[in-house]
């Protein structure tokens, strides 16, 4: 009889110290998390600021290729349209 409440005793105090340890691993972690929450918050920022610079960047890079794209393909229409646009006055001339 004195055997079994030896090893239940054992048995609760083994348990009480798994969970006190538990319990302090708990409280380090989420106290750890708390100390690194103002440096992720800087990151996150510092982040989101890098991104808007490089975003207006790349336009400021890409805005003129598009612009002398656009005239590449725009001038030749220009040009089929003004001839249309002759060949229409002198044929309502004539």
């Amino acid at each position: 009889m004195f055997e079994a409440m030896g090893i239940l005793a054992l048995l609760v105090v083994g348990g009480a110290i798994v969970g006190a340890v538990a319990l302090i691993i708990g409280l380090l972690k989420v106290a750890f998390k708390l100390l690194i929450l103002p440096l992720s918050l800087v990151a996150f920022t510092l982040k989101g600021l890098l991104m808007l610079v490089l975003g207006v960047i790349a336009l400021l890079v890409v805005g003129p290729v598009v612009l002398g794209v656009g005239l590449v393909f725009l001038l030749p229409l220009l040009l089929i349209g003004g001839l249309i646009w002759g060949a229409v006055k002198v044929f309502a001339a004539a």
